[in-house]
């Protein structure tokens, strides 16, 4: 190849390389890779701290401690464990707050099956999955499950009718 060949051929290369290293094609994705590649950190969290007092005041519960899931991304969520009457639950969890902006808010917790709450436990990390063993793990005979769409915040819930306890998933969008 001559000297003007070579000269010709360099924008061309260029130009190529430009196109391949260009990011914004990733961009949508990069915050899931990111979550899957670090993973999350689990940190105490306490209900109190995560829902209104409102909400407390209605279950009449006091101290309620639990895991927080945060990932790099943004996106948390927070495990709970406590008893308290189902219906009480259910009411109080419709009842919370939420931005008049949202484009949806659900106004009563819908029960699902088991198998949707197996399909909301498909894309989570690993990491999330042990910490939160006892909600992922709970025998499906023991508890209903329901699921409340609040604004940003996703309630899903198992509940014992018989024992009264609850397990209470509250995940944030990012």
């Amino acid at each position: 190849m001559t000297r003007r060949g070579l000269l010709a051929a360099i924008p061309l290369l260029l130009l190529f390389l430009l196109a391949a290293c260009d990011k914004r094609q990733q961009a949508p994705n990069a915050a899931t890779s990111i979550d899957e590649a670090v993973g999350p950190a689990v940190l105490h969290a306490s209900l109190q701290d995560t829902l209104s007092p409102a909400f407390l005041h209605a279950l009449r519960l006091e101290k309620v401690e639990g895991l927080n899931v945060k990932y790099l991304s943004g996106h948390e969520t927070h495990y709970f464990a406590y008893i308290a009457d189902p219906d009480a639950v259910l009411r109080a969890v419709v009842r919370t707050a939420f931005s008049k902006n949202v484009a949806r808010a659900d106004t009563v917790c819908r029960r699902i099956d088991y198998r949707a709450l197996a399909m909301l436990a498909q894309p989570l990390h690993a990491t999330e999955l042990a910490a939160g063993a006892f909600f992922w793990e709970a025998d499906a005979t023991d508890f209903e499950v329901y699921e409340c769409v609040r604004g940003p915040i996703r309630h899903t819930l198992l509940i014992s009718r018989a024992t009264r306890n609850v397990l209470h998933r509250v995940e944030f969008s990012a």
